[in-house]
């Protein structure tokens, strides 16, 4: 009978896996890990000088210089351009008497553009010996030394005293004067030159020809006196009478008196 052999047996050595728990875990802590790193990557990234303010372009200013219109929103160049609110910016150059429209743009990586529309002068009004444009808000556009080739009309009676640019012109008879400056622009069939506010504050209308208009201090039926009072002139001007005082305070019962009676 043949007896076993005693001897030692080798085993394979079995690699075994984690259990998929600690796997999870491993993963977990890998794309935390990776994450973060990422995340501060980008936040360098996005806070470095790449991003800084370079360029500021203003356009479609006129009366207004780009300096005046960066000034106001209160940017600089350097300041990262992550932290410009466009919002703002427009908000503090709609705070101007001088801007109708404003349009802020930010192009990455450093460049904001400012898009700006600008009122345009209105009337010009006479007192203190000078001049100053006023747009419909009743605010100063400029101060001109001479008048010629405006093609405004002036508005006479109005008191004011030292005005700025930006400023608002105030006190009795402005709205209305406006208001009249307004419809003015407007009209093409008179060429109505100015507009004179008397010691009542009404309203008088002069043309280039020499007709008076005295409107009345109603800052409404601005469109119906003038449709009434117009045809008038012309036939005036075509029987040719000039240089009359036409009553429209009464639109239905216009009154038309020579300047001598």
């Amino acid at each position: 009978m043949v007896k076993a052999q005693k001897g030692r047996i080798r085993k394979t050595p079995v690699f075994r896996e984690p259990p998929l728990e600690l796997k999870h875990k491993f993963r977990f802590v890998f794309f935390l890990l990776l994450f973060f790193v990422l995340a501060g990557s980008g936040y360098w990234f996005v806070r470095s000088d790449y991003f800084s303010v370079q360029a500021l372009i203003v356009e479609g200013n006129d009366r207004l210089s780009d300096n005046e219109i960066v000034l106001q929103t209160g940017v600089c160049e350097g300041q990262n351009i992550w932290d410009v609110d466009v919002s703002r910016l427009e908000g503090n150059l709609e705070e101007s008497h001088l801007i109708k429209e404003v349009f802020v743009q930010k192009y990455l990586p450093d460049t904001i553009v400012f898009r700006i529309t600008e009122y345009a002068p209105l009337a010009l009004a006479a007192g203190e010996g000078r001049f100053i444009e006023i747009n419909e808000n009743g605010a100063v556009m400029g101060l001109p030394t001479s008048i010629a080739g405006k093609g405004l009309p002036i508005i006479t009676g109005l008191s004011f005293e030292d005005v700025s640019r930006g400023e608002l012109v105030e006190g009795k008879g402005a709205n209305l004067a406006l208001c009249w400056a307004a419809e003015i622009r407007k009209e093409e069939r008179v060429n109505l030159t100015e507009i004179r506010l008397n010691e009542d504050q009404q309203a008088v209308l002069v043309t280039d020809d020499g007709f008076e208009i005295l409107m009345g201090p109603q800052e409404d039926l601005l469109q119906v006196k003038l449709d009434i009072v117009i045809p008038i002139i012309e036939d005036l001007r075509a029987s040719g009478i000039q240089a009359l005082f036409v009553d429209m305070r009464v639109p239905e019962k216009p009154v038309v008196i020579k300047q001598d009676g």
